[in-house]
């Protein structure tokens, strides 16, 4: 009796001691050790309304916070966690931020741009009165993005009070905000409202660039076009005869082409690339036609000694004459 006692005791203790896999659902702990994390902004009434993921993993939250003892006095907020539940101290400094627009600032949805910049929309009170559609754009770090609407913030009407509770970026970098537009403070029903904002522009067109003839081949080279906000990451250059090459960064300003015909005339365009999409074309280079090389005459080794032989032979009889 004493032995199975024994060794009972044993086998659970040895399956206590065996680590149980997690299961989906469960908290992940490796995010602030628990699973769980909260964050304070200002001195209560802190709120996320929308959570987006960026590329490299950070997780942005979007809400608001107050900015004064009103009940409806609050700002948009935003605060970037690292991955594993931490404050990001790379985002304004903490990794939190409050931005003022109106009276009654709510964000209530957030995307993250291809170039990594981020999108608020929610809506806000401008002076007091009915609300309107508003959306920040910020840079990476934190900081409002000036290139869009010059300050980072844009409000717009609609109807009577528009409420935006929802934000998508285009694959051409345009920005879909969507919510209700219409409803008067008695309460009569809202409108869907969709307003679609300009994003990410595309670069300057680039200048034309110069072609150098190669055999069957040409390089060509650009100076590099101003990103318009946002950063270049590569170039296109299309040949007449269709033929291209790509670089895949804002400073490599040579490629080179190859394909081409000799004997045939080529022209070239580039065009610039960032996270809005490419750029209007540039004008085309001055034309070119690839060519061979001159063929360059050899004669074997045993000819050319022939032949030295020979020129030896012949001054020797001159010599001697």
């Amino acid at each position: 009796m004493t032995r199975s006692v024994i060794g009972i005791t044993a086998l659970i203790n040895l399956l206590m001691a065996c680590p149980v896999a997690a299961a989906e659902g469960d908290l992940d702990t490796t995010f602030d050790s628990d699973g769980k994390v909260t964050t304070a902004i200002g001195s209560s009434r802190d709120f996320a309304s929308a959570v987006a993921i960026q590329s490299d993993g950070k997780i942005v939250a979007a809400g608001h916070s107050p900015s004064g003892s009103s009940f409806d006095t609050v700002d948009f907020a935003l605060v970037r966690y690292n991955t594993d539940g931490t404050l990001d101290t790379n985002f304004d400094s903490d990794g939190k931020v409050t931005t003022d627009i109106g009276i009654g600032d709510n964000a209530y949805s957030v995307a993250i741009q291809s170039d990594g910049k981020i999108v608020a929309a929610g809506f806000t009170y401008p002076g007091g009165g009915p609300a309107d559609f508003a959306l920040e754009r910020y840079n990476t770090y934190g900081t409002l993005d000036t290139s869009f609407d010059s300050d980072g913030k844009v409000t717009t009407e609609v109807g009577t009070n528009d409420y935006a509770y929802s934000v998508a970026i285009q694959s051409d970098g345009k920005i879909v905000a969507a919510g209700g537009a219409g409803m008067d403070f008695s309460g009569n029903v809202f409108d869907i409202a969709l307003v679609r904002y300009l994003g990410i522009t595309p670069p300057a067109t680039p200048s034309a660039p110069t072609a150098t003839i190669g055999n069957g081949q040409a390089t060509v080279t650009w100076t590099k076009p101003a990103d318009n906000g946002s950063a270049i990451t590569g170039y296109t250059v299309t040949s007449s005869g269709g033929q291209t090459c790509t670089t895949s960064d804002a400073n490599t300003l040579t490629c080179i082409v190859t394909g081409l015909t000799n004997g045939t005339a080529y022209t070239f365009t580039v065009t610039a690339t960032n996270g809005g999409g490419a750029s209007v074309a540039s004008v085309a280079s001055s034309s070119i036609t690839p060519v061979a090389p001159t063929p360059v005459l050899t004669l074997p080794l045993f000819g050319l000694g022939i032949l030295v032989s020979l020129l030896g032979l012949f001054g020797l009889r001159k010599l001697r004459q």
